[in-house]
Protein backbone atom coordinates (compact mmCIF):
# COMPACT_ATOMS: atom_id res chain seq x y z
CA UNK A 1 0.00 0.00 0.00
CA UNK A 2 1.14 3.47 -1.03
CA UNK A 3 1.50 6.01 2.21
CA UNK A 4 0.07 9.25 2.03
CA UNK A 5 2.80 11.33 0.87
CA UNK A 6 3.75 9.04 -2.16
CA UNK A 7 -0.16 8.58 -3.29
CA UNK A 8 0.21 12.11 -4.04
CA UNK A 9 3.51 12.72 -4.84
CA UNK A 10 4.10 12.31 -8.48
CA UNK A 11 7.66 11.10 -9.15
CA UNK A 12 9.68 13.30 -11.17
CA UNK A 13 11.76 13.74 -13.13
CA UNK A 14 9.77 11.24 -16.03
CA UNK A 15 12.09 11.03 -19.20
CA UNK A 16 10.70 12.70 -22.55
CA UNK A 17 9.34 9.97 -23.78
CA UNK A 18 7.34 9.10 -20.68
CA UNK A 19 6.29 12.72 -20.46
CA UNK A 20 5.11 12.83 -24.06
CA UNK A 21 3.28 9.55 -23.36
CA UNK A 22 1.88 10.95 -20.47
CA UNK A 23 0.79 14.13 -22.00
CA UNK A 24 -0.99 12.33 -24.98
CA UNK A 25 -3.17 9.93 -22.64
CA UNK A 26 -4.10 12.82 -20.34
CA UNK A 27 -5.88 14.67 -23.67
CA UNK A 28 -7.77 11.23 -24.26
CA UNK A 29 -8.53 11.40 -21.06
CA UNK A 30 -9.98 14.51 -20.52
CA UNK A 31 -12.23 14.39 -23.83
CA UNK A 32 -13.69 10.97 -22.56
CA UNK A 33 -14.58 11.73 -18.89
CA UNK A 34 -15.14 15.54 -18.41
CA UNK A 35 -18.45 17.24 -20.32
CA UNK A 36 -19.18 20.70 -20.24
CA UNK A 37 -21.94 19.96 -17.48
CA UNK A 38 -19.41 18.17 -15.18
CA UNK A 39 -17.19 21.12 -15.22
CA UNK A 40 -19.73 23.30 -14.49
CA UNK A 41 -20.35 21.51 -11.60
CA UNK A 42 -16.72 21.18 -10.27
CA UNK A 43 -16.98 24.72 -10.72
CA UNK A 44 -19.84 25.49 -8.67
CA UNK A 45 -18.16 23.50 -6.04
CA UNK A 46 -15.09 25.53 -6.37
CA UNK A 47 -17.27 28.58 -6.51
CA UNK A 48 -18.91 27.83 -2.60
CA UNK A 49 -15.71 26.74 -1.14
CA UNK A 50 -14.59 30.42 -2.30
CA UNK A 51 -17.44 31.66 -0.51
CA UNK A 52 -16.70 29.84 2.81
CA UNK A 53 -12.68 30.23 2.75
CA UNK A 54 -13.66 34.04 1.93
CA UNK A 55 -15.62 33.65 5.25
CA UNK A 56 -13.03 32.36 7.37
CA UNK A 57 -10.52 35.29 6.45
CA UNK A 58 -8.38 32.81 3.93
CA UNK A 59 -7.92 35.23 1.18
CA UNK A 60 -5.19 33.32 -0.31
CA UNK A 61 -6.98 30.51 -0.83
CA UNK A 62 -10.05 32.21 -1.24
CA UNK A 63 -7.76 33.34 -4.53
CA UNK A 64 -6.42 30.31 -5.57
CA UNK A 65 -9.79 28.58 -5.31
CA UNK A 66 -11.14 31.53 -7.68
CA UNK A 67 -8.69 31.16 -10.02
CA UNK A 68 -9.61 27.74 -10.47
CA UNK A 69 -12.87 28.16 -10.70
CA UNK A 70 -12.65 30.93 -13.59
CA UNK A 71 -10.63 28.66 -15.29
CA UNK A 72 -13.70 25.98 -15.86
CA UNK A 73 -15.90 29.05 -16.92
CA UNK A 74 -17.91 28.22 -20.23
CA UNK A 75 -16.80 31.85 -21.71
CA UNK A 76 -13.01 30.73 -21.12
CA UNK A 77 -11.67 30.21 -24.42
CA UNK A 78 -10.24 26.82 -25.24
CA UNK A 79 -11.47 23.43 -24.85
CA UNK A 80 -11.38 21.71 -21.50
CA UNK A 81 -8.71 19.27 -22.31
CA UNK A 82 -6.20 22.18 -22.40
CA UNK A 83 -7.64 23.94 -18.94
CA UNK A 84 -5.07 23.71 -16.65
CA UNK A 85 -6.30 22.10 -13.46
CA UNK A 86 -8.03 19.17 -14.87
CA UNK A 87 -4.72 18.19 -16.62
CA UNK A 88 -3.18 18.14 -13.52
CA UNK A 89 -5.85 16.16 -11.74
CA UNK A 90 -5.76 13.70 -14.31
CA UNK A 91 -2.10 13.64 -14.96
CA UNK A 92 -1.78 12.56 -10.96
CA UNK A 93 -4.57 10.47 -11.65
CA UNK A 94 -2.62 8.78 -14.36
CA UNK A 95 0.57 8.27 -12.82
CA UNK A 96 -0.36 7.57 -9.52
CA UNK A 97 -2.20 4.45 -11.18
CA UNK A 98 0.73 3.64 -13.02
CA UNK A 99 2.89 3.93 -9.75
CA UNK A 100 0.07 1.90 -7.80
CA UNK A 101 -0.03 -0.96 -10.84
CA UNK A 102 4.21 -1.46 -10.15
CA UNK A 103 3.75 -1.97 -6.59
CA UNK A 104 0.78 -4.31 -6.97
CA UNK A 105 2.86 -6.15 -9.76
CA UNK A 106 6.37 -6.21 -7.33
CA UNK A 107 4.00 -7.47 -4.36
CA UNK A 108 2.71 -10.26 -6.17
CA UNK A 109 5.76 -11.41 -7.50
CA UNK A 110 8.08 -11.22 -4.81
Amino acid sequence: MLSETETFTIPWPLTDEATQAIEGLIGEHLEKVVSREQADRHRDRLLQMVYLTELQGQTAYSNLIATAAWSMSPEREGPLTQNPLLRALMRKNIVHHVVSSEEIHATHHH
